[in-house]
């Protein structure tokens, strides 16, 4: 287990917003599991430790290492055959390789009240990642391998 002690609180309209660790690995998520409708109670983003935890609200608890986000990054640069280019589920090289990295918490930045969005060290910031998309995607025991 990842220690967030030192973690900052990314605060968004008043709520809190929480950070995530992942394994560096990468699913596809079909759509029927994207519409979980869980939101987020909290949101801490550790940029020393390179992970963001989300607790949801039914009191689950993911976390998501930066890599790992990176790589699940949903926008059609990254998932090409969401946009009818390229086989299905595969990722180009530049993805598979990516690496996740954050200079500071601000560059996670709350999409109306559905969403994040990361501006990535490597410069890349097309993703938006929804609550749905997060939940689908959590590589908690519990979670990993259902996508």
């Amino acid at each position: 287990m990842f220690d967030l002690s030192g973690a900052r609180v990314l605060r968004t309209r008043g709520r809190d917003a929480f950070a995530l660790i992942v394994k560096a690995c990468r699913r596809d998520v079909p759509p029927a599991r994207l519409y979980t409708k869980m939101k987020p109670q909290n949101i801490t983003v550790d940029i020393e430790n390179k992970a963001m935890q989300i607790t949801w609200d039914d009191a689950h608890v993911s976390i998501y290492d930066f890599t790992y986000l990176r790589r699940a990054c949903p926008c059609a640069e990254c998932q090409p055959w969401k946009e009818g280019a390229g086989a299905p589920g595969e990722m180009p090289a530049a993805v598979r390789n990516a690496v996740g990295e954050l200079k500071a918490v601000s560059d996670v930045q709350p999409i109306g009240g559905y969403a994040i969005q990361f501006l990535w060290a490597s410069g890349h910031m097309y993703g938006i990642y929804t609550w749905d998309y997060l939940r689908a995607i959590c590589p908690c025991g519990e979670h990993a391998g259902k996508t």
